[in-house]
């Protein structure tokens, strides 16, 4: 038997897609001139199912795609669910029970939305540019992966975030408020690393074979777990620092100098 092809792992924002928010033809090109020499190539990503799922679209994956952070990891070809870390049941219907009447609530399940209320809909459509016929309306009973949360008008929004934020984290979750002031609460256990172990471990691939590449944070435990790692020249400091190589700038497609490396099976 001969020895295993490198794995290749790429982040998404960062690493393959820049400041336009696309991935360029010529890295679409390279990634799938990896796939035609029998790269294996996963992409791990701190986006959801859904909000990665276009360039999932362009981008083809053959292998196990990670999200939410290593939370979630989905066959894409076979549209199947491999890995989940969810909410507990008991912690969801605690903040549900105690904020739907002053919070617009989405909960998300996999590639799927269900709205607490028509307004919640109608709001989380509005802040995230996603369709309200890819929203549901009413109640699930599928296990929720990320809940978003957004305290509606004259509800006393400053009151309910801070007691809403240290309820959440006694639970044990994570809660993380982004700029258009919507709370995102999922899993304080999720990292790209332990969903790139599941991949490694279901794949049967080696992890010394893994090339991971990533720019961000979120990336730090895969890429000081990975056999081989590539930071961005955008990435944190402390990020290029850990890495075995600095690729270029995103925005200039800076890694295509270092997936041309691995086709020649220099790295």
């Amino acid at each position: 038997m001969g020895p295993q092809p490198r794995v290749v792992v790429l982040d998404l924002d960062g690493t393959i897609i820049g400041s336009n928010e696309q991935v360029s033809n010529v890295m679409t090109e390279k990634i799938n001139e990896l796939k035609a020499n029998k790269y294996p190539v996963i992409i791990a990503t701190g986006r959801t199912l859904l909000g990665c799922s276009k360039i999932l679209d362009v981008l083809q994956p053959e292998w196990p795609v990670i999200c939410f952070d290593g939370r979630y990891v989905y066959d894409y070809s076979r549209k199947t669910v491999l890995y989940s870390e969810t909410l507990p049941d008991h912690a969801m219907a605690k903040i549900i029970a105690k904020y739907s009447t002053s919070f617009y609530i989405i909960q998300e399940h996999g590639g799927m939305l269900t709205a607490s209320s028509e307004e919640s809909r109608m709001y989380f459509s509005l802040y995230y540019g996603i369709s309200r016929g890819l929203i549901s309306v009413g109640e699930t009973r599928e296990p929720v992966v990320c809940l978003y949360m957004k305290s509606k008008p004259n509800q006393f929004g400053t009151y309910f975030k801070k007691v809403l934020v240290p309820e959440v984290e006694e639970l044990g979750l994570e809660i993380k408020e982004r700029q258009n002031d919507w709370f995102v609460i999922r899993s304080a256990a999720g990292d790209k690393k332990i969903g790139l172990d599941f991949v490694v471990n279901y794949c049967g691939f080696e992890m010394s074979s893994t090339i991971a590449i990533g720019d961000g944070n979120n990336d730090i435990e895969m890429l000081k777990g990975a056999g081989t790692s590539i930071a961005m020249l955008n990435g944190e400091e402390h990020v290029k620092r850990i890495a075995t190589y600095v690729a270029g700038h995103v925005d200039e497609d800076g890694l295509l100098f270092y997936l041309e490396k691995i086709l020649e099976g220099s790295i």
